[in-house]
């Protein structure tokens, strides 16, 4: 299964599935009760776009750029906030996931701070079933920021972990 609306055009509804023959008819009930009109201009603007190779470029495009921001956010927090937390290395997807060493404060109380300086993390709290285990975690995206930000908001996470 895969949707093209988080890479490519959010809200245009359009993906696919590789599925056994032995679900076809079952996907295709579940297609149209859930989506019984899917827009033909849509679908033709995209295979057009496929078609001419646009897709092979916005995706070439958009790994230069994640890889770009994911290196600065990696420096970044190696740089800044060793002292103050660890992290995992991301295999894949668009996150760093942060494990605070200091025990004074938790991930909620964190992100309540960071808010007020327009820096916007995830409390682990909600990765987990337990979430008092996800009390001294957070989750941050290199996604949508600017490298620029990424920088700025990397130290004020700093400053706010002293």
């Amino acid at each position: 299964i895969k949707s093209f609306s988080k890479i490519f055009l959010p809200g245009i509804r359009l993906g696919y599935m590789v599925i056994p023959d032995s679900f076809t008819e079952s996907m295709q009930t579940s297609k149209i009760n859930t989506d019984i009109a899917t827009s033909s201009l849509m679908q033709r603007a995209l295979e057009l776009y496929i078609r001419e190779g646009y897709w092979k470029e916005h995706i070439a495009y958009q790994c230069k750029e994640y890889k770009s921001k994911y290196e600065i956010m990696k420096n970044i927090i190696e740089n800044e906030l060793l002292d103050k937390a660890t992290y995992v290395d991301p295999k894949g997807g668009l996150y760093f996931y942060i494990k605070m060493k200091d025990k004074n404060l938790t991930s909620k109380e964190l992100f309540y701070k960071l808010k007020k300086k327009n820096v916007y993390i995830t409390p682990g709290v909600i990765f987990f079933k337990d979430s008092n285990r996800g009390d001294y975690f957070f989750r941050i995206s290199f996604s949508e920021v600017s490298k620029e930000k990424i920088v700025k908001g990397i130290k004020i996470i700093k400053e706010e972990l002293k």
